[in-house]
């Protein structure tokens, strides 16, 4: 077991940091910790308060209805914790709080936003992200995916043996997660396989959506990635069969503690957070330049299906000039004759 005094933000000084080290965050912290304008939302199944997140949480100006640090789509109230099922496990009590911690750790200076939905509730999904971009979110993240109950089941489709989602199953949350974006939003998701099947949602294969492959602590691979060939890029989601307490990923639980998670959902936290970070840096690029940024600077020889173009570089990311975020180009008028002067993203 890890240390007592495991801290969000010195937790790259430890061997429990080595996501935050492989992303090359520390590095990027001496250009920009990001900036409390950008606001990301964290769409998950329930938060759980811990102390560490305090000061990075976001507060929203007009709490018309007790929606202090964001809402609870799936009950429709303030409450945003999980309710349900074996509450009291790091799944379901921490799960929300792990990724927010991942947000944190990555973009210190952002503010986070906690927006609850369920499984229970399929319309929750698309009113969470209404609501996370009605209140000035501009980075979206959704750890899981939504799967549908079929007609009337109490329970998902995953657990009755089906693999995968389509949009037709909520296309209310389509088409809130392309407004989304047409609202200047990066969409952040997670594609690995889950509880030892692979289990394809729609949601990371939508053009809006940055999709994201999972890494181990070497940098390759994880033995939970799966292929897709729409992946973006890769960040740390932590070996599923390797040693818990150095090979999977650490952050914030819902106990005043720190747990160890694996899974594409961690994937997801991390690439949110370096979306943050690289868009404060960037405030006035829209976000599909920001994802370009984030794709041109990732580390791989070559785009491939499990890890895009590579794991997310947030140091070179947060560090190109203007040069480097702009073609410039000489126009011969009269041999039109277009030449590369300098810039290569």
């Amino acid at each position: 077991m890890p240390p007592e005094d495991l801290n969000l933000f010195t937790l790259h000084k430890t061997p429990y940091g080595w996501p935050l080290r492989l992303l090359r965050v520390p590095q990027a912290h001496k250009v920009t910790k990001g900036n409390p304008d950008i606001v990301v939302a964290v769409i998950d199944l329930g938060y759980t308060y811990h102390p560490h997140h305090e000061g990075h949480l976001w507060v929203n100006p007009n709490p018309s209805k007790g929606d202090v640090h964001g809402w609870d789509c799936h009950d429709d109230d303030e409450s945003l914790e999980y309710v349900g099922r074996n509450p009291e496990t790091n799944y379901n009590k921490g799960h929300h709080a792990f990724v927010m911690g991942e947000v944190m750790m990555c973009a210190p200076e952002c503010k986070v936003m906690a927006v609850r939905v369920g499984y229970q509730n399929p319309d929750s999904w698309w009113q969470g992200v209404d609501y996370a971009v009605n209140h000035g979110a501009k980075v979206l993240i959704l750890p899981h995916g939504f799967i549908s109950h079929g007609n009337n089941s109490p329970h998902p489709l995953f657990y009755q043996g089906t693999d995968f989602s389509y949009p037709v199953d909520n296309p209310k949350l389509r088409r809130s997660l392309e407004r989304a974006y047409d609202a200047g939003c990066l969409v952040f998701k997670g594609t690995a396989d889950n509880r030892g099947r692979r289990v394809a949602t729609n949601m990371p294969a939508l053009d809006v959506v940055f999709t994201l492959g999972s890494v181990n602590k070497h940098g390759k691979a994880a033995d939970i990635c799966c292929t897709a060939d729409y992946v973006d890029a890769a960040t740390p989601s932590g070996e599923r069969e390797g040693e818990e307490e150095f090979d999977h990923v650490w952050s914030t639980g819902g106990h005043e503690d720190y747990i160890p998670f694996t899974g594409g959902c961690m994937s997801s936290g991390f690439g949110g957070g370096v979306g943050a970070l690289v868009m404060s840096r960037y405030p006035d690029l829209p976000n599909d330049k920001i994802a370009q940024i984030l794709r041109n600077t990732a580390r791989g020889k070559r785009w491939n299906p499990y890890l895009g173009w590579g794991i997310l570089d947030a140091s070179i990311a947060v560090s190109l000039d203007q040069d480097q975020l702009c073609q410039r180009l000489k126009i011969d008028a009269e041999g039109c004759l277009l030449t590369q002067r300098s810039g290569k993203r």
